[in-house]
Order: C-alpha cells, then structure tokens, then sequence
C-alpha cells in the first residue's frame, strides 16, 4: 500500500508535449531514436521523447524521471509531465488488475472530484498491462491522468501522464506516443 502511496505522491506533484512528429511504433527489436526526438536507455526499459521536453532525471520525488513541457507563459502555472516510478511489488502474487484496482482506490482518497475514465487489463504482442485513465482536482488544478502499469522481475513500472484538463487535447497525444514508445528489456 506504502509503494502505491510514493506513485499518487507522483501524480498529485506532477506539474510534457508539442505537435512533434509521433514515433511510428512500439518495437521492442527495432529501436532507433526518432528524428527530432531524445531517448532514455537504461538496463531495464527505454523510452523517447521530443526535444522539447526537459529531462529531470534527478529522482525527483523517488522516480526514475518526469518529462516535463515547456512553460507557455509566466501565467502559466502547470507544467504538463510524464513520469516514470519503478517500485517493489507490495504483495508477491498480485495481479496487475489487483494493483490498478488498488491505485484507484488511494487515487479516490488523494483527488477531490476522483472520476475514473478508463480501466483494464490491455493485452499485446509484448505482454499486458493495466491501463487507468482518470480525473480529479488537487488543489486549484483540473487534472487528467493517464497511467499504466506493467510487472518485471518483482517490480512494478508505473509510467504516468498528468495534464491539466482543459490542455489535454493539445498535450494528451504527443504524451500519449511518448509512452507508446516505452518498453520494458526482457528478464
């Protein structure tokens, strides 16, 4: 419960994304940067994302980055982000479907106006994982989230897109092909 806790601390700090041209695919043997477009290699998962995003790979929070836009104006208040947050399962044989089950529940307790807008289990040639889409207020911000979850060695990936409501037309795509380009390098 404690690990699920450290990602909504994630989500509630979250403060990514222009009209960049969007990655092609998610193949896990054909991986080449995108033109235009930087790339996160670790041991374990890669990821790309646009030149226009700042890296903070710092552990900010306990994660492995954020993904953060630019801000448009002094106006504005809220960076539209991407991050990424690797934890210890909190039990040894809980489903993915048991785990986002139980993100929902701790998000319902963090956000005020919780809505869920999308949860399952999704299934692909590279294996599942849980996908939640959901929105709720934390303090003057309308936010929308988009998070998904997948289980490696005893460990959860929980790579998360937050972005205010009203902006998730322009931002949501762009971040969603980011996190189409994630992939986890097998055990």
């Amino acid at each position: 419960m404690r690990l699920i806790i450290g990602v909504l601390l994630l989500t509630i700090y979250s403060c990514a994304v222009d009209g960049q041209k969007p990655p092609d695919g998610d193949s896990e043997t054909d991986f080449s940067v995108l033109e235009g477009w930087n790339a996160i290699i670790e041991e374990d998962y890669s990821i790309q994302y646009p030149d226009s995003f700042t890296l903070d790979d710092s552990g900010l929070m306990g994660s492995e980055f954020f993904l953060f836009s630019r801000q448009l104006s002094s106006t504005d208040m809220f960076r539209e982000n991407l991050n990424l947050m690797v934890l210890d399962l909190p039990a040894e044989h809980m489903s993915l479907e048991e785990y986002g089950r139980l993100s929902e529940e701790q998000a319902a307790s963090y956000f005020n106006d919780f809505e869920i807008m999308e949860s399952e289990v999704i299934e692909t040639e590279n294996g599942e994982y849980y996908q939640i889409a959901y929105t709720g207020t934390q303090g003057r911000f309308l936010l929308r989230w988009l998070q998904k979850y997948w289980f490696m060695g005893g460990k959860a990936y929980t790579l998360s897109l937050t972005c205010e409501q009203d902006t998730y037309d322009n931002y949501g795509p762009v971040g969603e092909q980011i996190m189409a380009t994630f992939t986890l390098s097998s055990e």
